[in-house]
C-alpha cells in the first residue's frame, strides 16, 4: 500500500490539531530535519500536553517517527 492510499485512509479521523502539528513539522523542513517536542510546542502554540497526545495519536497513523526526543515526518504524513 502506498503512502498516499494510507493517507487517504485516515486523513477523515485528523482533527484540526493533529493538522497543526504536522503543519508545523512540514514547514520546519526547510531548515531542520526533525524537531523536538518543545520545539513543536513553541512554533504552533499549542500545549505540551496536546502536543505530546497529538505526537502519539500521529505516531500510531504512521505519520510521524517519534524516538522520544525528535520527532519527524514520515512519507505518509507529508500526504
Amino acid at each position: 500500500m502506498s503512502s498516499a492510499e494510507i493517507a487517504a485512509r485516515i486523513v477523515k479521523s485528523l482533527e484540526l490539531d493533529d493538522y497543526k502539528v504536522l503543519r508545523t513539522l512540514y514547514s520546519a523542513l526547510s531548515h531542520h530535519k526533525s524537531l523536538s517536542k518543545d520545539q513543536i510546542v513553541n512554533y504552533s502554540k499549542i500545549h505540551k500536553d496536546i502536543v505530546e497526545y497529538r505526537i502519539h495519536r500521529l505516531h500510531g497513523m504512521k505519520l510521524v517517527f517519534n524516538n522520544n526526543t525528535e520527532i519527524s515526518l514520515l512519507t505518509a504524513g507529508f500526504d
